[in-house]
């Protein structure tokens, strides 16, 4: 899924007038999200750059978690949405079904890379 995908898909889903530019900040703070949290605690993490969006970041920038776990992203902005308008119940519920979708992302994602070596363990 691309940026502008995911904020296609979400204006279509969830009618709002926040800006484009805005959505792309949030998807930019979930992005730093996946790569420390997920993407950084497996080797070769170091190797996938990662600096934020910017005002000249290509809409057509692939985003990192793949089908099916990119359903996260139009929950993470649905869910932003909901927050800045105070509409606090629809924002849970968002988060929930983002939450969801992410563990399952982190559990896809221990299952297939090698967690970077922490030291080593003595008895």
């Amino acid at each position: 899924m691309t940026i502008m995908q995911a904020i296609s898909q979400t204006d279509e889903l969830c009618r709002n007038g926040y800006s484009q530019r805005q959505k792309v900040i949030w998807l930019s703070r979930l992005e730093s999200m996946v790569k420390k949290v997920v993407v950084d605690a497996y080797e070769g993490g170091d190797q996938i750059p990662f600096e934020g969006f910017h005002d000249d970041t290509s809409l057509d920038t692939v985003l990192m978690m793949p089908e099916p776990f990119d359903a996260g992203y139009l929950y993470w902005l649905e869910a932003q949405i909901h927050y800045a308008n105070d509409e606090i119940d629809d924002y849970n519920r968002a988060m929930m079904m983002f939450t969801a979708v992410f563990d399952k992302y982190k559990s896809y994602y221990q299952q297939n890379h090698t967690p970077i070596r922490q030291g080593r363990f003595r008895f």
